[in-house]
């Protein structure tokens, strides 16, 4: 039975994925085995990710998101840009962080209103 190791650094991690298998009987793939999603940010931006490594990276970035409300973005439109690999969306890291800085939005204060002031 073969060893499946958690990656050393965010670094490389080259494509996360959720569920893996491993030989169990010489040639056959059939025990999956959860692996951990990571916690961290991957240090290369062309690093590929599933849905559920993307939403825990962008979660761990300071961008909150779940892989559900990703997974129906790339249903209805105005998600990452992702390529689909054996049936699996894959996103390119950087990519995935720069469309979540491109939603941040800056708040302003109210009209009548100084930034910084208690209004009663």
């Amino acid at each position: 039975m073969g060893i499946l190791r958690a990656p050393k650094s965010a670094d490389q991690i080259a494509i996360a994925t959720a569920r893996r298998s491993v030989p169990t009987d010489g040639d056959t793939m059939s025990t999956p085995i959860s692996t951990p999603i990571p916690t961290s940010t991957p240090g290369d931006p062309d690093a590929l990710l599933t849905r559920d490594a993307t939403a825990a990276a962008l979660t761990a970035a300071g961008y909150p998101i779940a892989a559900k409300t990703l997974g129906g973005k790339a249903t209805r439109g105005g998600g990452p840009p992702y390529g689909l690999f054996a049936g699996r969306a894959l996103y390119r890291w950087g990519a995935a962080l720069d469309w979540a800085r491109s939603r941040l939005h800056a708040r302003q204060a109210p009209r009548g209103t100084q930034a910084g002031s208690d209004v009663a």
